[in-house]
């Protein structure tokens, strides 16, 4: 990354920073580029050089939360497992729970973050990924187990994803006081009897 690439990141670190410090105090519609230039210390001339609203910048701070979430866990080596030949394979039901707590993990290391997405969940839709978690991880696992259905798998699909992150948000609302293997565990039960997990 050279000077410039460097600078650049910086202010729009600068900028997410700040973004995310007012909407744990306003509400999203009460939040104008001139207060979040403020508050970062840019010019407006700086913030629209890197997005062209509010708007663009919540979607940006949505994809960077997600990076960064999936950096850490291949850093890991949780979402790639790897064979001896360093083909990825299948994962187990143990490594599927230790997956399921290096994301609680991770939320807990983020969780200011995450308050801040819970109480502005409108514009931090994450609809993209939610479709990813839906084509990629348990429709899979739905057909892996013959239910076929697609209105069915449609249906389950929204309620456990729906009420994995309301388990989530609860324990986040407590302050990520419980164990996230405990909770990881709760999580854990509720997928493998519901076949998502074998």
């Amino acid at each position: 990354m050279d000077r410039h690439e460097k600078k650049y990141s910086n202010t729009d670190k600068k900028i997410h920073r700040a973004f995310l410090r007012l909407l744990a105090r306003r509400e999203f519609s009460e939040i104008s580029v001139t207060a979040v230039c403020k508050m970062a210390g840019v010019n407006r001339s700086t913030f629209y050089s890197h997005y062209a609203n509010t708007h663009e910048l919540a979607e940006r701070i949505q994809s960077s939360i997600i990076e960064i979430f999936i950096d850490e866990m291949l850093k890991k080596g949780v979402l790639t497992p790897k064979d001896l030949h360093g083909r990825q394979r299948a994962i187990t039901a143990e490594e599927q729970k230790a997956t399921i707590t290096e994301f609680l993990e991770f939320i807990k290391k983020h969780k200011v973050i995450y308050s801040v997405v819970i109480k502005n969940r409108q514009y931090f839709s994450f609809e993209q990924n939610k479709r990813q978690f839906k084509d990629e991880v348990f429709f899979p696992c739905f057909e892996s187990h013959n239910l076929t259905d697609e209105t069915a798998k449609e249906y389950l699909f929204e309620f456990l994803f729906s009420g994995a992150f309301a388990v989530v948000d609860k324990w986040v609302a407590e302050g990520c006081h419980a164990d996230a293997a405990e909770i990881g565990e709760i999580l854990f039960g509720i997928f493998k009897r519901n076949f998502v997990i074998r």
